[in-house]
């Protein structure tokens, strides 16, 4: 589960080379919730910040009925069964 979050990690970085300071704190706010100690609460509310931070960096629409939002909610499910399964 590391290896595919690892993956769309180096993928959205690579998307968005043209802002590297930004890719770095999205990087570091995902791999500071791999920290969080597991319980299902902590781990919605860990993943849900992440995933509202890669939206907000990359102007996904996650609004209801949003372009985007099908592909956020995968990308929430990934971080947060990576964090109960962790």
């Amino acid at each position: 589960m590391k290896k595919i979050i690892l993956s769309m990690v180096f993928v959205f970085a690579s998307v968005a080379m043209g802002n590297a300071n930004s890719n770095v704190e999205i990087v570091e706010n995902i791999n500071s919730n791999n920290s969080v100690d597991g319980t299902p609460s902590e781990c919605v509310r860990s993943s849900r910040n992440a995933t509202l931070a890669l939206a907000d960096e990359f102007g996904w629409d996650v609004s209801s009925g949003g372009t985007e939002l099908s592909f956020a909610l995968d990308v929430y499910m990934i971080i947060y069964l990576d964090c109960l399964n962790n």
